[in-house]
């Protein structure tokens, strides 16, 4: 913080901003882990696929293609998968 900033944010009063009456919005706050367990959420999710645990294992038969990207900022390693019998090949 410099000087200038101190002056612009006075204004505000941000050190009291939690303070203010009304402030604590989350006290009436529900929270579900999941979206089935929501009561106001009628329809299923389009893209919830729990249900297909099996399209997510590695079977024995699949292909297994490994990338590695090496950057300044880090290292990445992708895991791609090719099923030979349905012909796909998808990101694991």
């Amino acid at each position: 913080k410099n000087a200038d900033d101190e002056g612009e944010l006075a204004e505000y009063n941000l050190d009291e901003y939690d303070n203010e009456p009304g402030a604590n919005f989350t006290s009436n706050l529900a929270v579900f882990s999941s979206n089935a367990e929501d009561p106001y959420i009628t329809l299923p999710d389009e893209d919830d696929d729990s249900g297909n645990e099996e399209d997510n294992l590695i079977r024995p038969n699949d292909d297994i293609v490994l990338c590695c990207h090496s950057e300044e900022q880090g290292h990445t390693l992708e895991v791609y998968v090719y099923d030979q019998q349905a012909g796909s090949l998808f990101v694991h």
